[in-house]
């Protein structure tokens, strides 16, 4: 039972995400015409402990991590975690692992040509299971240079108007697809309650109700439809929602309002 749940989300993002033909010589899991389930127990059957270790890792994106070792002393990269360092372990570490099928996911990747790389360096793997590129469009794309911005999600909610909402998520999926991204972390369903609290702005408000309403019938509809259905090859539900909860004085604390 372990091993037919370990991974098993993540698995069902990659297996539908594989897209190859229906050849018989193909391993069972890259056969499209297969059940799902199917093609996950095969999958999984096959890999290794270090795979799907790896399968749950994300990583910076290679050019920002090479950026930040461009200023760092050997010590900072060997022992340090500011700037997305990893203590003991360069970039050219984390290529190796992409390679070897040891990573899952990468974000601050913003362009598609460093996105269609770091999906080339999974493809070298054994199993060429692909990654998840996230990134942090939580009002805009606003990593990548040229994308449009938009309120922050309470600025969101004081206008009171769902369509609207709607309309510029769907519209951040599109600018976010067209660099290489699938998975943003927004919309946030924070209650926030405490104005000390440094991440109000990612929340809808402190009403639970509204939280509720803007996630499920605005945002993470647009973002999904935009980029899975018609534009990405990934499952539906690989946008999760980013620390659910009621917060109160620097602790998130869950209740039944969320």
């Amino acid at each position: 039972m372990k091993r037919r749940l370990f991974g098993r989300p993540l698995l069902a993002v990659a297996v539908l995400g594989s897209a190859c033909c229906s050849d018989s010589s193909e391993p069972l899991y890259k056969d499209v015409s297969q059940p799902v389930e199917r093609r996950i127990d095969d999958l999984m059957g096959r890999m290794t402990l270090r795979e799907k270790i790896g399968q749950m890792c994300q990583f910076v994106g290679l050019e920002h991590l090479r950026m930040a070792e461009q200023n760092a002393t050997p010590e900072e990269i060997r022992d340090g975690h500011a700037q997305g360092y990893y203590p003991g372990y360069h970039s050219t570490d984390i290529l190796r692992m992409a390679e070897a099928g040891e990573a899952s996911s990468f974000f601050h990747v913003v362009t598609p040509e460093e996105a269609n790389y770091l999906q080339g360096l999974a493809q070298k793997s054994r199993l060429q299971i692909p990654l998840l590129i996230g990134i942090d469009a939580i009002h805009g794309n606003g990593l990548y240079s040229g994308a449009t911005i938009y309120p922050t999600s309470i600025g969101q909610a004081a206008t009171f108007d769902p369509a609207l909402v709607e309309r510029l998520c769907r519209e951040t999926a599109l600018e976010m697809r067209a660099m290489g991204a699938q998975w943003t972390f927004n919309p946030n369903v924070e209650v926030a309650r405490d104005a000390r609290w440094g991440r109000c702005g990612e929340s809808f408000g402190e009403d639970p109700l509204r939280q509720a309403f803007c996630r499920r019938l605005a945002a993470c509809q647009r973002y999904q439809r935009r980029t899975v259905r018609r534009l990405g090859t990934h499952a539906a539900g690989s946008f999760p929602a980013a620390v659910p909860g009621v917060h109160r004085s620097g602790r998130t604390q869950c209740d039944g309002c969320t």
